[in-house]
């Protein structure tokens, strides 16, 4: 198993953030968490497609100097053309967090409740459309129960974190 140095932090915010818009990447030789817009995304294809060959292979530099952008964009144009010439070997997907394992979080703490009242009343906001900000809603009326919660969703962020980097051979140092 491999010993990467990663800021456990920003791998939790980009199992909960990543989305069709948005997507992490973990970088196995640094333990960098890299993001790629949707719109690098679309621009890198563009420059693909018009300056690069078959295999995508393309002077991104060149490129980049004849176009007039904002270097944060330029930047983000290289962050992602990194990504992919090293996708699947160097770089690697942060899975994207999926509302079921949200939704089975909050049926596993409701039954941890030791008050069955307020258990019942989480089990009631969680039932159909809206559950997670009725299920957030009824929690702030009891702090003591909300900070719990937190830490248990927490929890199991990190669990699901170190399962994915068991599953690819990786072993965080904190």
């Amino acid at each position: 198993m491999k010993r990467l140095r990663i800021d456990l932090g920003e791998l939790a915010y980009a199992f909960e953030h990543g989305s069709w818009e948005i997507s992490y990447y973990l970088d196995t030789e640094s333990g960098a968490v890299l993001l790629v817009g949707e719109e690098s995304r679309r621009m890198l294809n563009h420059i693909y497609e018009t300056y690069g060959d078959q295999e995508r292979h393309v002077d991104l530099d060149a490129v980049l100097g004849r176009r007039e952008l904002d270097e944060w964009v330029k930047d983000d144009l290289k962050i992602a053309h990194r990504i992919d010439s090293g996708f699947g070997s160097r770089y690697l997907q942060v899975p994207e967090s999926d509302s079921l394992e949200g939704y089975a979080d909050m049926k596993v703490f409701i039954e941890t409740l030791e008050n069955h009242a307020f258990a019942d009343k989480l089990w009631s906001a969680i039932q159909g459309k809206g559950a997670f900000r009725r299920f957030k809603d009824t929690l702030a009326a009891q702090p003591g129960e909300e900070q719990r919660w937190l830490a248990f969703k927490d929890e199991q962020m990190r669990l699901r974190i170190a399962a994915w980097l068991e599953s690819i051979g990786i072993e965080a140092e904190a």
